[in-house]
């Protein structure tokens, strides 16, 4: 029998409660730690939008809003799959896909809660599940690095996307930390969580800080101090239910100067371009 699943996770964040909230529900705000760009119609019955500026764009409504405790989107409502050249969800959602923010305000921190429930427990959602969760592990590190250490300075991110329609993972993985790619000199290399690394990128680059997800072939999470306490991630995906194999690089940057960011940028762009092929 096909049931649901959820994920939940619980993070303490040395901010005040309301300052959390905010962190979750202005529009601004949430591009300082999550999407690329964000819109909100605040209020049980408004909504929130959210783009990473390609095809991952939610429009979500929001069940409940009780400032400073609980805010539920509702992310999909069941449904049966879009027909082919149709819009609409390609795949089966048998369960209503909801997202639960439950805050709770303590003496000097608050408690957040997270619960992503509705994914079918059928083995064509595994994929997306797993990734979800991983997903919401760097998500979460994120909101709390934003809130304590960069908390009212906007974010600049560097993004790189590489479709992988033949590499497995375990050859894209190979490529990107192997001598032309982001360990093409490993004076420390990443490995161990909540060990310090330090490693110069094939494009000239160097990275260093402190390592908080190594799981090969699939997810790296790190701080880069070196880029005034930029947090960093690559994970590749292999996304079931919407056909999607990709390689991915991301940092979130603070307080950097644009000219900085945007040479980066085109580094990394250069860099995937070299391992990959060319720019998702």
């Amino acid at each position: 029998m096909n049931r649901s699943r959820s994920i939940e996770k619980e993070i303490h964040i040395l901010a005040p409660v309301e300052a959390v909230w905010h962190a979750l529900t202005d529009a601004e705000e949430l591009t300082r730690w999550f999407p690329l760009e964000a819109r909100v119609t605040p209020g049980e019955g408004g909504t929130v939008w959210m783009s990473w500026k390609n095809e991952y764009q939610f429009q979500t409504p929001i069940a409940a809003w009780k400032p400073n405790a609980h805010l539920r989107l509702i992310y999909m409502e069941p449904t049966s799959a879009a027909k082919p050249g149709e819009p609409g969800i390609p795949f089966e959602v048998p369960y209503r896909v909801a997202l639960d923010y439950h805050l709770e305000g303590r003496v000097g921190e608050t408690v957040l809660r997270l619960v992503h429930s509705g994914f079918s427990s059928d083995a064509s959602w595994d994929s997306q599940y797993e990734a979800t969760v991983a997903g919401w592990e760097f998500q979460l590190a994120g909101l709390k690095l934003y809130l304590e250490r960069h908390r009212g300075t906007p974010r600049r991110c560097i993004v790189c996307r590489a479709m992988r329609p033949t590499l497995t993972r375990e050859e894209a993985w190979g490529r990107l930390w192997g001598d032309g790619g982001l360990a093409a000199r490993a004076h420390r290399p990443p490995g161990e969580v909540g060990v310090r690394y330090a490693i110069t990128t094939a494009a000239g680059d160097h990275l260093e800080g402190i390592v908080e997800n190594w799981s090969p072939p699939v997810n790296y999470c790190a701080t880069v101090t070196t880029l005034n306490d930029a947090w960093m991630r690559v994970h590749l995906d292999e996304l079931q239910l919407f056909g999607v194999r990709d390689t991915n690089l991301w940092i979130s940057t603070f307080a950097l100067p644009e000219q900085q960011v945007y040479d980066l940028q085109g580094r990394f762009d250069g860099l995937f371009a070299r391992l990959f092929g060319g720019r998702a």
